[in-house]
């Protein structure tokens, strides 16, 4: 499900309505185009925005009458080119993100660890794809703030259109209230100013799992002030300066893996294929190596092997790029095991100890890429989707 709150809600409150296949999605009205097409624009010409909203979440069992209530306030301004912030305030959840000339930060409470690093460009993307997931380049975009309040016409607008006067600031506006049904059945309800094009209010029921027990999340965010292409003060951007008891990082990687090894020359280690013949991390140097620890047994690893078999058809021939898989598994177990699976990457085998001392790996999939100099430019934890491996390629300059 693509989420609506991309930027506001980045980690924990991210489930939102989002475009389904072309198949399934109703076609939308005149009024709902229009609508999108005004929020295009908008975004396409701003330059400057403050927003202040309030959330009001509540998730519950399915047949429940009522369940666990969360309630915050989000603030949100972004100054093109070089500044943004995004502040959430609850009792019981803070986030503070933002970047300026001076400076980058990125705090959530839950992950009790601080980012803090250079200024770091904005990109400026309406509809950001799911799958950059927790990188810079999805949390510093311009159009954040104002891309969780606006429609898009890749929504599948369902049912009429009503309209509905909204109090904001002290000013009384007229809104068009749009509903939109997910192909899973998640329904959103929208509250579009028509002059703005922002959404003033937004609702969200969607259905989701926890522990095996159906649950219901039911989040409205509703705009209590806001201003586009107006001033906004320098001071609104103020970098966040975290507790004393947060673990500060100066990578981001080590937000989510503590134990992340980006920056360090990559340790050496001993491959042996299936014909007994040993080679070294070390003779692949000049090249762009991705090695991956696997096993096959690994649920994950199997989900994340056709996205490196996809790259290594692309990439490899051309002899800049080496992929290669590394398993701590018997041979006869390995082997067996790709006669059904037939991938042709190279794989090899590793002793378990040298990957557990050398790259650090206590869980996998574990994915490292390292430049043509020795350097280990991404660490990655879990399966990736292919787009999030290409992003990591990059980081080593393919």
């Amino acid at each position: 499900m693509r989420r609506i709150f991309s930027t506001g809600l980045l980690l924990l409150l991210a489930l939102a309505v989002g475009p389904v296949s072309a198949a399934d999605a109703p076609a939308p009205g005149e009024d709902f185009l229009a609508a999108a097409a005004k929020a295009a624009q908008v975004a396409e010409g701003l330059k400057s925005y403050a927003i202040t909203s309030a959330l009001a979440m509540e998730n519950k069992p399915k047949d429940a009458e009522s369940g666990m209530k969360f309630e915050a306030e989000i603030f949100q301004a972004g100054i093109w080119p070089d500044h943004v912030v995004s502040v959430i305030s609850s009792p019981v959840f803070e986030q503070n993100i933002g970047t300026t000339p001076e400076g980058s930060w990125f705090f959530i409470s839950q992950l009790q660890a601080c980012y803090k690093g250079p200024s770091h460009p904005l990109t400026r993307n309406l509809n950001p794809d799911p799958e950059q997931g927790l990188s810079p380049e999805a949390v510093y975009n311009f159009l954040g703030g104002v891309g969780d309040l606006m429609v898009r016409a890749d929504m599948p607008q369902t049912g009429e259109v009503t309209t509905e006067n909204l109090e904001v600031g002290g000013r009384t506006i007229p809104c068009q209230v749009f509903h939109v049904t997910e192909a899973n059945g998640d329904q959103g309800t929208f509250w579009v100013d028509p002059v703005s094009g922002l959404a003033l209010k937004t609702r969200v029921l969607a259905e989701f799992e926890n522990q095996g027990m159906a649950m219901v999340r039911d989040m409205t965010t509703t705009v209590l002030e806001f201003s586009l292409n107006e001033d906004v003060a320098k001071d609104k951007f103020t970098a966040y300066t975290p507790p004393a008891n947060i673990r500060v990082v100066d990578n981001f990687d080590l937000l989510l893996n503590p134990d992340s090894m980006v920056g360090q020359m990559a340790p050496d280690i001993e491959f042996t294929d299936f014909k007994g013949v040993k080679t070294k991390l070390a003779d692949y140097r000049g090249k762009i190596v991705f090695l991956d620890f696997w096993a096959t047994w690994c649920g994950p690893c199997r989900m994340e092997m056709p996205h490196i078999q996809t790259l290594h058809d692309e990439l490899s021939p051309a002899g800049e790029v080496v992929f290669l898989g590394a398993s701590s598994e018997a041979q006869p177990t390995i082997e067996t095991w790709l006669t059904k699976n037939p991938y042709s990457f190279p794989i090899f085998m590793v002793n378990d100890m040298d990957a557990k001392s050398k790259f650090k790996v206590t869980s996998i999939p574990a994915g490292f890429v390292i430049d043509r100099q020795g350097r280990i430019k991404a660490h990655m934890i879990g399966a990736q989707s292919e787009a999030q491996l290409r992003a990591a390629l990059a980081k080593a300059g393919l």
